[in-house]
């Protein structure tokens, strides 16, 4: 999928751009910018794609970003239930320079060195007063706003429970960039990944032999495209278990999967429980 550039807009006078965004759905399309940028979802539930991972989310998703990784949160295509989050974007020059040479800001430094890879931070009492304290940041002005968002980055710099999420922002995009290929693969599996799909037929899709396709695809999400169907479908799944009360094997039917023991074993492979727990573990959330 060829990530879209974004613009960021700047402020003169201010050395971040925070913002709350609110609306039906998220409307982004897969897209990249040359700012780090710090989200946090209030509201809302999909899946998240940050350079060549796929995962569920829902409120409560916490990330941390490189500058030029592409990412998208996407929701179900009947979804309007809502959708709102906080956004904080800089420039990495801006902070890197005023924390470079401070042995107290280490910690900080190691946090924004290692988010070209993307950071999820799980959620905890602790991830949430820092989403507390950026819903406060969106009312200052001036300098208090820079050193209260350094307070907010020293806060994250302490958690010790996250997650990478990719690879590198500029080994991404170095690959995707000019290349509608995988767009139209993308769109491909979101169209029809409730249909059985074999190699050969997206290999068609983008004019490229079978072997040459497998290669192609390898090398942009260091991953085979059966992985990535399989892994976009258990997440389709995910969703399906959290939304609704259909028995198990309707959802994984309506996702694309015809054989339950070889879905069950997908599932387990991916999710790490069964259907059946991680229903119940969403449920008792």
């Amino acid at each position: 999928m060829k990530p879209k550039l974004e613009v960021v807009p700047h402020d003169l006078n201010s050395s971040i751009h925070a913002f709350y965004y609110q609306k039906e759905y998220f409307d982004s399309p897969w897209h990249y910018h040359g700012e780090m940028e710090l989200v946090y979802i209030c509201e809302s539930n999909g899946i998240r794609y940050v350079g060549n991972s796929i995962e569920n989310f829902q409120a409560g998703d916490l990330v941390l970003l490189g500058p030029s990784l592409p990412h998208v949160w996407k929701n179900a295509p009947q979804y309007g239930s809502g959708a709102s989050s906080i956004y904080i974007q800089w420039q990495p020059e801006i902070l890197r320079n005023f924390i470079t040479d401070i042995p107290e800001f280490q910690s900080i430094y190691n946090l924004i060195s290692n988010a070209n890879k993307g950071i999820r931070f799980i959620d905890s009492h602790q991830s949430r007063e820092v989403a507390a304290k950026m819903q406060l940041l969106l009312e200052l002005k001036g300098a208090r706003r820079i050193i209260y968002f350094t307070d907010i980055l020293y806060e994250l710099s302490q958690l010790t429970d996250f997650e990478f999420l990719s690879v590198t922002g500029d080994e991404f995009v170095k690959n995707e960039a000019n290349d509608h290929r995988i767009e139209d693969i993308i769109s491909f599996i979101d169209n029809k990944y409730s249909e059985p799909i074999t190699v050969q037929d997206v290999a068609d899709l983008t004019y490229m032999t079978k072997v040459s396709f497998c290669k192609y695809f390898k090398k942009q999400f260091d991953k085979t495209f059966t992985q990535y169907l399989n892994e976009f479908r258990i997440r389709k799944t995910c969703q399906g278990l959290q939304e609704s009360n259909q028995q198990v094997t309707q959802i994984a039917m309506e996702c694309g999967y015809e054989n339950m023991s070889f879905f069950h074993r997908q599932f387990k492979k991916y999710v790490g429980i069964t259907p059946a727990k991680y229903r119940s573990q969403y449920l008792n959330l």
